[in-house]
């Protein structure tokens, strides 16, 4: 993967809260130190400024596109399923993704009904570890559904 599409990614990610801007930096210092002249843009990342100038970095301006969330799945499967993501982190995520999408993707169907699933747990309606379970299966199935 490229470097601009690597750090645009992490920056997909800390938008919809499966990074924290400290996570992001981290990351980012990480990817410094194979790197002999890194651009200046990479260097602001590094010491928290987001690189707006740049406009491949822009998530703002150039907004996220759907095939980009698409791409964040199976991290977030496999980081779920090993419990580096939290429920409770992967139910914020999705919310927040759910707002950059239209209703008419499969992804947003995923996303809302793994939100409504968890309210189920929320409210008391079924077992933490229920949910957790088709939450799973439903995100492999997906999964490999597209690929």
């Amino acid at each position: 993967m490229a470097l601009k599409a690597e750090i645009r990614s992490l920056l997909i990610q800390e938008s919809v809260g499966l990074l924290s801007k400290e996570e992001l930096i981290v990351k980012v210092d990480e990817r410094l130190n194979y790197i002999s002249t890194p651009p200046s843009w990479l260097l602001d990342l590094s010491f928290g400024e987001y690189p707006h100038y740049e406009s491949d970095l822009d998530i703002i301006n150039f907004p996220i596109q759907y095939d980009e969330l698409l791409a964040l799945i199976p991290d977030i499967t496999q980081c779920f399923k090993t419990a580096q993501l939290t429920f409770d982190l992967l139910i914020q995520s999705a919310y927040l993704i759910l707002d950059l999408l239209s209703e008419d993707t499969a992804l947003y169907e995923l996303l809302s009904w793994l939100t409504d699933e968890a309210e189920f747990y929320y409210t008391g309606m079924m077992k933490k570890q229920d949910v957790i379970e088709k939450i799973s299966e439903a995100l492999t199935e997906f999964i490999d559904a597209n690929n």
